[in-house]
């Protein structure tokens, strides 16, 4: 649990029962607060993601931040207008060859700079501890060049602090017969699904017209685990 700017506690819940495709949440982040008949009032202010299994939380001054071990993401939360945006670290969703790099443990700093460390030891033996920046100009993640297989679907993000209003973003995909992404219009997530072996490329523009492109490659069966990106 967590204190926030906004005077809540703030709690995840990790049930546990995250799948591929869930149309229900499995995971939450609980808003919590006094004056309720039983003592405590459990708000659920969700994810972006029915799948999202939030397993830590920090509070900051104007955000809410939450790691994700599902799609091995950094979610955050504005505590102010409620927009949420979660941005993915790593190649997702979660495996048994990749869960070490997920984000685990978080927090926020007194400056506003979020913090974390990953889920398990790296190549090196050790656990990586790193931190969020963001730059004036948003970027796309977990990355700009995506592997999948057919038939499977990976989470991507556009990353941006919460109080910035880039969006709504617009996608056109060069060859829809290999590719698709959820919707042609999205705040800052999006889920991209493999549907046959092949090339495509994914142009995201935003509400002032800047675009950025994603290639995507996929095939049969599934990429090997990538790296960490970790420059935006």
């Amino acid at each position: 649990m967590a204190l926030a700017g906004d005077g809540f506690v703030y709690q995840t819940g990790l049930f546990g029962g995250c799948v591929s495709g869930a149309t229900s949440p499995c995971g939450a982040i609980n808003q919590l607060s006094a004056g309720c008949a039983n003592g405590i009032c459990a708000n659920s202010v969700g994810t972006v993601d029915n799948q999202a299994m939030p397993d830590d939380v920090a509070g900051g001054s104007a955000a809410v931040a939450y790691t994700d071990l599902w799609w091995e993401g950094l979610g955050l939360r504005a505590t102010g207008t409620g927009n949420a945006i979660e941005i993915p670290l790593a190649v997702n969703p979660y495996s048994a060859t990749n869960f070490g790099i997920a984000p685990e443990g978080v927090t926020i700093a007194a400056d506003g700079t979020i913090w974390f460390i990953t889920y398990a030891q790296q190549a090196n033996g050790k656990l990586a501890m790193e931190r969020a920046v963001f730059t004036p100009a948003w970027s796309i993640w977990p990355g700009k060049s995506l592997a999948l297989a057919t038939n499977t679907n990976m989470l991507i993000g556009i990353m941006e602090s919460p109080d910035k209003t880039n969006g709504p973003f617009t996608s056109t995909i060069s060859n829809t017969s290999v590719c698709g992404l959820q919707g042609a219009n999205f705040s800052r997530n999006g889920h991209l699904f493999g549907l046959a072996p092949g090339t495509c490329i994914i142009t995201i523009t935003d509400a002032h017209g800047r675009s950025d492109t994603i290639n995507v490659t996929v095939s049969t069966t599934a990429p090997a685990a990538a790296a960490r990106r970790t420059e935006q």
